[in-house]
């Protein structure tokens, strides 16, 4: 799970509230970053506020037709390469 949820202590005006908080890594700094559960009172509630947020970590899908998309057009390196073997 990308997001991590906690319960921290507050103090607002001169009393203790408990509120829940989510924190994150981010993947390019490294740094924990750590923010409010918006409108959450319980757990529960807090859960499912981090589950309808994105994804931290998006990667794109590799996949074969994007690897060789650009492999055999007249000029490239692999059609260069494969003439200096000898193949056509």
């Amino acid at each position: 799970m990308d997001y991590h949820v906690f319960k921290k202590p507050r103090t607002v005006k001169g009393k203790t509230v408990h509120r829940w908080y989510y924190y994150y890594t981010d993947p390019f700094s490294g740094k924990k970053i750590q923010k409010v559960c918006k409108g959450c009172k319980t757990q529960s509630e807090a859960y499912a506020f981090i589950s309808a947020l994105p994804s931290i970590y998006t990667q794109p899908k590799v996949t074969i037709s994007t690897i060789a998309k650009y492999m055999y057009i007249p000029g490239s390196d692999h059609l260069n390469r494969m003439e200096k073997m000898g193949k056509s």
